[in-house]
């Protein structure tokens, strides 16, 4: 029968020595000790007295992993953690590194428990950290795009005014590759998508004036409230235009 460490964690025990079991790859093995090692997740560290032999596959040269001289035979929470944030800094998939920890390692986890300990320890591929966007917009281009992004313009409002303005004739797609370079997403128009149409606006705006007791509304609270109370989106510049109507 397994024994069972203080902290109630199932321990696998050796296989015989006979076993069929293959020699891990060396594709996942930052912290492999022996063929056959007893891992648990929360068991104390103990520091084998064994010397390894390195096996690197050419193919998978490209990849930097820890000294496995560096883990002890029974691997600690930490060390597996540690071995993780080296794989996960390489760009190693979840699924790689499960399939690692379990038929490598002989760790008994499952994927759901092994992503729940990746977001816990900070230690998805989603939590490294980006790479600083490199804008290589003039300065006139980038006050301009700003400036209609603001407005609530759409792409083909930003492309016009991005004429007008640096004389620079650009396509849809180049547009929504500069704003993505600002960090700046469009916003909702429902005007300029035909949800809603000038009428509607006027209709609505009169009758927050009056039902909602909204008569000294400014354009900005006139704006939240067409947001919450009627589920429409309008530019600015729209909502100031039919205010003074």
């Amino acid at each position: 029968m397994p024994k069972k460490s203080s902290h109630n964690s199932k321990i696998l025990p050796h296989p015989p020595k006979n076993s069929n079991i293959a020699t891990p790859s060396a594709k996942f093995n930052p912290f492999f000790t022996n063929p056959n090692p007893t891992i648990s997740l929360m068991q104390s560290p103990i520091s084998p007295n064994q010397e390894f032999e390195e096996d690197v596959l050419s193919e998978y040269s490209t990849i930097s992993y820890p000294d496995r001289s560096d883990f002890p035979e029974v691997l600690s929470e930490l060390d597996i953690k540690e071995a993780i944030a080296s794989l996960v800094s390489q760009g190693v998939t979840g699924k790689e590194i499960h399939k690692f920890l379990q038929g490598d390692c002989g760790v008994k986890i499952s994927l759901r428990t092994l992503n729940r300990k990746r977001a816990e320890w900070g230690l998805r591929n989603c939590d490294l950290p980006k790479p600083p966007k490199n804008s290589k917009l003039t300065p006139d281009v980038e006050a301009s795009l700003i400036s209609s992004h603001q407005q609530g313009f759409k792409v083909s409002e930003i492309c016009s005014r991005l004429l007008s303005d640096t004389g620079k004739d650009v396509s849809h797609r180049t547009v929504e590759r500069y704003l993505a370079i600002l960090d700046l997403k469009l916003k909702r128009n429902d005007l300029a998508d035909g949800k809603v149409t000038r009428d509607d606006v006027v209709c609505l705006i009169d009758h927050a004036r009056k039902e909602l007791l909204a008569t000294s509304a400014g354009y900005r609270r006139m704006n939240n409230i067409l947001k919450q109370e009627y589920k429409i989106h309008v530019p600015r510049y729209a909502l100031i235009f039919y205010q003074l109507i």
